[in-house]
């Protein structure tokens, strides 16, 4: 028994590869499309480490750590709690701010008969 005359396919480096420009291009651009997003993950993840190293420095030294800005989570001038109807002085004071009995409505006082 020899060997087979017909071998058939045979890989080889000269046929993995099908358009070499088109190849080297797209290569590339994924390269490049990944280094992007590793150095700006990196530099987010390096922001947080820092604030976490600083953070736990401040507790071993026993420095109390500055408020946090929130004032980006803040809604927009007259929004929200400080801003409504109730602040402005019209309509009904509500129970939170100190307005007396609570409503019917909200499952308080005296059920009323009909």
């Amino acid at each position: 028994m020899g060997k087979p005359k017909n071998r058939g396919y045979k890989r080889s480096w000269r046929n993995l590869v099908l358009d070499r420009g088109y190849q080297l291009r797209f290569t590339l651009f994924m390269v490049a499309v990944s280094a992007a997003l590793m150095a700006g993950l990196g530099y987010f993840v390096k922001g947080a480490a820092d604030k976490a190293t600083d953070t736990a420095m401040n507790n071993v030294l026993g420095v109390s750590c500055k408020e946090p800005d929130l004032s980006a989570f803040a809604g927009p001038a007259g929004a929200g709690p400080a801003g409504g109807a109730d602040a402005a002085g019209g309509g009904e004071p509500s129970e939170a701010a100190g307005g007396g009995e609570p409503s019917e409505a909200a499952g308080g006082g005296e059920p009323s008969e009909a």
